[in-house]
């Protein structure tokens, strides 16, 4: 790595940390966030300038229950691509969550996560992102790195040199993007910013490209379906309205989402969040 590029790479973590590490995350995904935020804090570092390209940020949970009981956190990923220092149970490179992900907190700790750019993993790899799903897969398998010295470092807290090394590592085997995962990524960005968008159809058109294409294009670089996302997307709407107004109507929450039957719409929400959506909303989780 060139000099100048290693100086930039570090100046630039250390002023992330240092500037934002006071600063808590938006806790969207979050599964009753009112309550979870109680239990730990989370952070996000951006990557240095170079690296802008394929990582969107860091991420960093920590917690200190000590003395007290253990507490189960619940949310609902983006449908991005991660690696996961997590020294207490299981790190790797992690694909789409596609159910609800628990993991218990106890004792006192923390965890870094990088996020991907939709898109850019899976730009990387030699597999289909969707094989990288619901698995932990090795980080030696896609980048210049080894897991074991990952996780010492964050079990040491030193969570600046980690994120040093992963930039290193990306750095020293990204290529610019091709035209299509950056389509990618814009296609994600777009169902994420647009909550009127609940057709695939509606995306095809804003991006005048076919459907067959819009589908080609998730399932070589996001992993999941357009359908898929753009009903993630929207329940995560739903779930911030029933967070500030548990007593919302379901059926305008449902109307939203382009659903216009309630049966199927509670279905959906089920499939994906663990309860219906009166459970959901009279606290049960």
């Amino acid at each position: 790595m060139p000099n100048h590029i290693h100086h930039t790479i570090n100046s630039n973590i250390n002023n992330n940390m240092l500037n934002n590490s006071s600063v808590t995350a938006p806790a969207k995904g979050l599964i009753q966030p009112a309550l979870s935020t109680q239990h730990f804090q989370l952070y996000h570092h951006p990557p240095s300038p170079a690296l802008t390209q394929w990582i969107a940020y860091f991420w960093e949970v920590r917690w200190d229950l000590a003395n007290q009981p253990a507490y189960t956190q619940q949310n609902l990923p983006h449908p991005a691509q991660h690696l996961i220092v997590n020294p207490f149970l299981n790190s790797g490179i992690m694909g789409v969550h596609t159910r609800r992900f628990e993991y218990k907190l106890h004792g006192k700790g923390q965890v870094l996560g990088c996020r991907f750019n939709f898109g850019a993993l899976a730009h990387l790899l030699s597999v289909k992102p969707k094989l990288l799903n619901d698995v932990y897969s090795p980080v030696e398998r896609i980048l210049p790195l080894t897991q074991s010295a990952l996780d010492e470092r964050v079990r040491e807290d030193n969570l600046s040199q980690a994120i040093q090394d992963i930039e290193q590592a990306v750095l020293a085997v990204a290529q610019p993007l091709s035209s299509d995962a950056l389509l990618a990524g814009k296609l994600v960005e777009a169902i994420e910013a647009n909550r009127a968008i609940v057709q695939v159809e509606q995306l095809a058109e804003q991006f005048s490209i076919s459907v067959r294409k819009l589908q080609r294009l998730f399932a070589d670089y996001i992993g999941v379906s357009a359908k898929w996302t753009i009903c993630r997307y929207r329940l995560f709407e739903v779930l911030a309205e029933l967070d500030k107004q548990p007593q919302e109507q379901l059926v305008h929450l449902a109307n939203r989402m382009g659903y216009y039957d309630q049966a199927h719409f509670n279905r959906v929400f089920k499939t994906m969040v663990g309860v219906t959506p009166s459970e959901y909303a009279s606290g049960i989780t």
